[in-house]
């Protein structure tokens, strides 16, 4: 934009896809005049937003009868920071001795048979919830 008294304005956009990637990411607008001494930089570090992005790990298919220490994690990369874990079962049963503590589910007592099953971790911010499940064969 040309103005009267002469003076020019300049718009540049930068433009990109938002994605949890570009989370963290530095970018620079940088102002090159002939007016100017030197050039003028203006760095800017990007704060995308997204829902989460949910794994569910810890199962190492080797889960038998009597074994012991075993735990389902849940892992969430989301920004805003994940508010709410919650562990659910797939049939509704909820065996005894299974401990829900925040992103883990704890297998507290010797493996039987009752913990075959699928377990669905469902993790929410302010921007939605997404899920992942782990299906366990106690052998």
């Amino acid at each position: 934009t040309v103005f009267p008294n002469g003076t020019v304005t300049v718009v540049s956009q930068y433009v990109i896809v938002p994605t949890r990637f570009a989370r963290g990411r530095l970018i620079t607008c940088i102002v090159k005049h002939p007016a100017l001494e030197k050039e003028i930089r203006y760095p800017q570090v990007l704060d995308i937003q997204y829902a989460p992005e949910v794994s569910v790990t810890g199962y190492d298919g080797n889960w038998f009868i009597g074994r012991e220490n075993v735990q389902l994690r849940c892992n969430a990369d989301a920004n805003p920071l994940p508010m709410e874990f919650t562990w659910t079962r797939l049939d509704g049963h909820w065996p005894e001795g299974l401990l829900s503590v925040h992103n883990t589910l704890q297998f507290s007592s010797p493996l039987t048979y009752n913990y075959t099953g699928t377990y669905i971790c469902r993790v929410t911010n302010s921007l939605g919830q997404r899920s992942d499940q782990k299906t366990v064969y106690i052998l």
